[in-house]
């Protein structure tokens, strides 16, 4: 799942790194993917300008994925910063 993604048309579409501005909504596409799934999963997603926010949102996606290999990959950078570049 990639919730990473800070171009015009991820806003247009709500999705990539737009999606995170839903966190229940990212709960709950993580949940049914976690209770579907048979192999490992990945999820990429770009911190929130609040540690904390992002710390429990990993912290979430790892209890949903607990049965299934998850690797999750952050963007060290918001989605501000990341527009920046």
């Amino acid at each position: 799942m990639n919730l990473g993604c800070p171009q015009a048309i991820a806003k247009r579409g709500f999705y990539g790194s737009y999606l995170l501005e839903d966190t229940d909504l990212v709960l709950k596409i993580a949940g049914y993917l976690a209770n579907n799934l048979k192999c490992g999963f990945t999820c990429k997603i770009r911190l929130f300008p609040d540690l904390e926010r992002t710390f429990n949102l990993v912290k979430q996606l790892e209890v949903i994925f607990i049965k299934i290999d998850l690797i999750i990959s952050i963007y060290l950078i918001t989605r501000k910063e990341g527009s920046k570049f």
